[in-house]
């Protein structure tokens, strides 16, 4: 699942995350690791989910 789209995604969030860190923990009081975590979990969620959809078309 990792391909390019997924690294560029990886390598996206954390440098937002460490640029935009205090001002997101400023509004949202949780970890930025989880953060990180969730974004990176949710878009390879989302690969699997539309993988699955057109693999039958």
């Amino acid at each position: 699942m990792w391909n390019e789209i997924s690294q560029m995604f990886l390598i996206g969030s954390l440098s937002g995350i460490a640029v935009l860190g205090d001002v997101t923990r400023k509004y949202l009081p949780v970890n930025l690791i989880l953060i990180f975590i969730l974004i990176n979990m949710s878009i390879i969620l989302l690969r699997i989910y539309l993988w699955k959809k057109f693999d039958y078309m």
